[in-house]
This record gives structure tokens, C-alpha cells and sequence, in this order.
């Protein structure tokens, strides 16, 4: 399966899609994939900079 260079999270095809129409819809963003709680990071879940640079929604 070939994956896009720009791809951090890993996501095959398809899914980032579904991600930002899951988050312009009722979940109202998406969080960074660099704070996501399984990854270890000691930052709290962060709002991704780039969904919230590119959308609006209810929550933002």
C-alpha cells in the first residue's frame, strides 16, 4: 500500500477523508497526532493546527 510522504499519522486511503467529514460534522475538530494520550506525548490533546486552519466548525 503506498502511503503519501506528508502522511504522519499512518492513515491508509481514504481515512483522512472520513477523519475531516467526522470532524466537520458532529465532532467539531480533530486533534494533532502529535498529542494524541496513546502516543505518549506529556502535552494534553491539542486541537490539529492544520484541520483548524483549513475548516470552521460549530466548535471552533
Amino acid at each position: 500500500m503506498q502511503r503519501k510522504p506528508d502522511n504522519p499519522m499512518h492513515l491508509d486511503p481514504g481515512r483522512l477523508k472520513q477523519k475531516v467529514t467526522e470532524a466537520r460534522g458532529d465532532a467539531g475538530y480533530t486533534i494533532c497526532h502529535s498529542t494524541l494520550p496513546y502516543a505518549g506525548s506529556p502535552v494534553p490533546p491539542a486541537v490539529c493546527r492544520g484541520f483548524a486552519d483549513r475548516y470552521r466548525t460549530w466548535q471552533l
